[in-house]
């Protein structure tokens, strides 16, 4: 917009009959609430990585510290989601089952390599590796049994979305001796499209 003109008045949303439509809630215009156990695939939406981590098995397990270092005597996995289009979080569930004392878990956004983001100062970088830009959920403890569920609550959802190239990581750190512990997340978000209609394209 030029220096001195003047902003244009946005247009109201009606309804049909003429009515002004007043909102009230978090959920953006055209999303709709979608609630999940999985991240999409490329070819779909909700086909891709399931939130549920077991370590009866070894499978996702990772010993870098990309994100935080890894207590010592504990071992981690790191369970990476991806979505077709932008989403925002709203809430989530935890479903846990024989957590050890010492069990906990995170969230984390991240901005995969060669992708870019903004630093503190609203500059446009360009990660040269995985680079965590939001901690989403911190160092939840788990301990027990929780089938009915541990709800992470709030009123409103995050005020911008989060974009589609970007990586939600779920990390699991656990005792080493944790050879029973399992559990599910569900998380609560809005987003555009829940599906994928006939002959559309992912």
């Amino acid at each position: 917009m030029a220096t001195g003109t003047k902003p244009r008045p946005q247009k109201k949303d009606r309804a049909a009959d003429g009515r002004l439509i007043i909102r009230a809630e978090s959920r953006p215009k055209d999303a709709t609430s979608y609630f999940s156990m999985r991240g999409d695939s490329v070819d779909g939406i909700g086909d891709g990585t399931e939130m549920h981590w077991d370590f009866a098995n070894s499978s996702n397990i990772v010993t870098d510290s990309i994100t935080t270092p890894i207590p010592s005597g504990h071992k981690r996995k790191r369970l990476v989601l991806t979505f077709l289009d932008s989403i925002w979080i709203k809430e989530g569930t935890l479903y846990f089952y024989d957590a050890p004392d010492g069990c906990y878990i995170d969230f984390w956004v991240v901005c995969p390599q060669g992708y870019p983001y903004y630093d503190r100062d609203g500059n446009l970088q360009y990660a040269t590796a995985p680079t965590p830009i939001s901690h989403y959920v911190n160092s939840h403890r788990m301990f027990g049994s929780c089938p009915m569920g541990d709800e992470l609550n709030t009123e409103a959802a995050n005020e911008n979305a989060i974009p589609s190239i970007y990586q939600l990581w779920i990390e699991v750190t656990t005792p080493n001796a944790d050879a029973t512990g399992k559990g599910n997340s569900e998380l609560e978000l809005y987003r555009i499209r829940t599906c994928l209609l006939p002959g559309e394209e992912a």
